[in-house]
């Protein structure tokens, strides 16, 4: 009886220990095909460079801002 335990606990830790090594195995493939599919290349110098010639029409110029901080101050009078 008591060598049964003995042997069912050493067969829980094999499994443990096997099911960690699959894990392993498999996070490592996942990871190895991600990595080969980053295509990267070196970053461009300017944001023009990074636009496709006859994509972008700009129809205003000004700057939309999400949030505004204004701060006054009064001025020295001469």
């Amino acid at each position: 009886m008591l060598a049964m335990m003995v042997l069912v606990q050493t067969l829980d830790w094999m499994l443990v220990l096997k099911s960690l090594l699959v894990g392993v195995i498999g996070g490592a493939v996942v990871l190895f095909l991600m990595v080969s599919k980053n295509r990267s290349v070196h970053a461009k110098q300017e944001a023009n460079d990074y636009i496709r010639k006859g994509s972008l029409h700009l129809r205003d110029r000004r700057d939309v801002y999400l949030y505004r901080r204004v701060e006054k101050e009064r001025r020295e009078q001469k």
